[in-house]
């Protein structure tokens, strides 16, 4: 009898563990990267944080050629800057706009240059 329960038990947790379902990929609003080519996303969690956010993309402009697949993270006021950008001029302007928006305490610029 312990053995039929213990069975059971172990069917019930095998079940539950195959029926997760794997994360769905999360779809991108930018439009300013490659088509074929899937953008992270931006991150802030505090609503202070979520409307310096909103200030740094109105800073980049809409039509922002130099974006291929960076994201913009926003923590107490502090950005950091991940990903890729088509070149060394274009991580310097990004940087220097984002320097200068009003409520950012600082910027850590981890782009990296686009290898063609």
């Amino acid at each position: 009898m312990k053995k039929l329960a213990f069975l059971a038990c172990s069917i019930s947790l095998i079940l539950v563990a195959c029926d997760r379902n794997p994360p769905k990929p999360e779809a991108s609003g930018n439009q300013g990267a490659a088509k074929d080519q899937a953008e992270p996303k931006d991150q802030a969690e505090t609503e202070a944080d979520r409307q310096l956010l909103q200030s740094i993309h109105r800073s980049l402009g809409n039509g922002n050629d130099a974006k291929t697949g960076f994201r913009v993270i926003v923590t107490d006021g502090n950005v950091t800057l991940k990903g890729s950008v088509k070149a060394d001029h274009d991580k310097s302007e990004i940087e220097s706009k984002i320097v200068n928006v009003e409520g950012v305490k600082s910027v850590s610029n981890h782009l990296e240059i686009q290898q063609h």
